[in-house]
């Protein structure tokens, strides 16, 4: 199984003394749209010290491809390790913690799978339709391990807390800090000078 090729964009590197290069791949099988894909080089090794090539292809679309500046880059990265951690402490916090094992207790109390449903869909804890939800209630083993497998998300806890019927505001602070890092850390980075291929559907 090959991959077509072809070659959309050629350009000068900033310098003037290398090229930047973008290429279209599609394999050669019955399904080619998922694997749809693009492939960039930047072949200035002096650029290369200074600026990288982001592709910002999505689930629809390929590209934009921008060149942006390496120590944007590293910025992003450790504002992405600062909300990890910060994610990861607060999951695994005394506060947390209790809070997720009173909603296994709360979930297991509901007296059927149908009431469970409802429980979620109205705390807007669930957005499947209830023959998925069963599905996965019987994959996880039931409504406790359902509720630590939701409960693994920071982004669950408020929605979880509204459900509860408690006040949790050091959690509640907690979670709107990691959000905060959460939104810096996933926020486009400057692009320098216009896309080198602009964005297009699959």
């Amino acid at each position: 199984m090959g991959t077509d090729r072809s070659e959309l964009a050629r350009t000068p590197c900033p310098c003037g003394h290398g090229e930047i290069v973008v290429t279209h791949c599609e394999p050669d099988h019955p399904w080619p749209t998922k694997s749809k894909r693009l492939e960039t080089s930047l072949d200035c090794k002096s650029c290369r010290e200074t600026y990288a090539l982001e592709d910002r292809s999505g689930w629809n679309d390929l590209g934009p491809v921008v060149l942006v500046e390496c120590s944007e880059v590293a910025a992003r990265a450790k504002r992405q390790a600062a909300y990890e951690s910060a994610a990861a402490e607060l999951m695994s916090s005394p506060g947390v913690q209790n809070l997720v094992e009173r909603f296994v207790r709360r979930l297991e109390a509901e007296p059927s799978v149908a009431a469970l449903y409802r429980l979620l869909e109205a705390n807007r804890l669930i957005v499947e339709t209830e023959g998925t939800f069963r599905k996965k209630l019987k994959r996880l083993g039931g409504a406790e391990g359902w509720a630590r497998d939701h409960a693994q998300y920071y982004f669950h806890l408020p929605y979880i807390i509204i459900l509860l019927g408690s006040d949790e505001p050091a959690v509640a602070a907690a979670v709107a800090r990691v959000k905060a890092l959460s939104d810096a850390a996933s926020a486009e980075i400057p692009a320098v000078g216009q896309p080198i291929v602009k964005r297009f559907p699959k």
